[in-house]
């Protein structure tokens, strides 16, 4: 992965926020990075206000109950959920 400042990888999400935009009434589009101190989560969002914090609201419900915490020091996959089918 390319080094981006938080300001380019806002700019590119803008920017494709944008474009999905003329198709659709509300988008939101939520990205995180990490580096070695922290994980950093950037988002965007363009169209009807509402219906973007619906939306966020209604992914946010959708996620609740299933990731369990998880020990620090386990690096492996074990922690993600099984996709939705």
């Amino acid at each position: 992965m390319t080094e981006l400042t938080k300001k380019d990888r806002e700019a590119m999400l803008l920017k494709s926020a944008m474009l999905l935009g003329e198709h659709f009434d509300s988008v939101c589009i939520v990205a995180t990075y990490g580096t070695k101190q922290k994980t950093t989560c950037v988002f965007e969002t363009v169209g009807n206000w509402y219906a973007n914090c619906a939306s966020m609201i209604e992914v946010a419900k959708g996620m609740e109950g299933i990731l369990e915490p998880r020990d620090p020091d386990d690096d492996g996959d074990d922690w993600k959920p099984e996709p939705k089918t």
